[in-house]
């Protein structure tokens, strides 16, 4: 497709700087953003981009988030052995 239009737009020059500060760190900037907004709308017929930054999470912080997903399973397990250790009394 060739490139033969160009947009004008008027934003905050706080928000601008925000934006740009986190495009670049995509590695990328606002043309490329805004052609890849376009294209998305065209091709899904509506309007979802969405990329996202996360924060890394430290060995410690991921540790103990795995740990939480396990704690109430394993209490469960728990909860069913004593359970069944008290019925062959």
């Amino acid at each position: 497709m060739a490139k033969d239009t160009s947009i004008s737009i008027r934003m905050d020059s706080e928000l601008k700087m925000q934006a740009e500060s986190i495009l670049d760190q995509f590695g990328l900037n606002m043309t490329v953003v805004v052609n890849m907004l376009f294209r998305q709308i065209v091709r899904e017929q509506a309007v979802p981009l969405s990329l996202t930054l996360y924060p890394k999470m430290s060995v410690r912080d991921e540790l103990d988030h795995a740990l939480s997903d396990l704690a109430p399973k394993r209490l469960e397990i728990l909860e069913d052995q004593i359970k069944l250790a008290f019925k062959t009394f």
